[in-house]
């Protein structure tokens, strides 16, 4: 089965992101768009922020629950 070209798009800079050798982790969400194909990294954080304010947000769903299933063509 064929791909869109948008899901191709996505993909590529997934990989991209992926193979940065100096990775952003510090961001709470990135949305990424890649034409009509969105897709949000959330909460990779590796240390805390300074002087960022602490709340007490619920847990994060699973991240299935936030992306696309990238195994399945849209």
């Amino acid at each position: 089965m064929m791909v869109s070209e948008p899901y191709k798009k996505l993909i590529d800079e997934l990989c991209k992101l992926a193979s940065l050798t100096l990775r952003p982790v510090f961001y709470e969400r990135a949305d990424l768009q890649v034409e009509q194909v969105f897709f949000s990294l959330v909460q990779a954080r590796q240390t805390p922020d300074a002087g960022a304010p602490k709340t007490s947000a619920p847990a994060l769903p699973a991240s299935s629950d936030l992306a696309p299933d990238l195994r399945t063509p849209i």
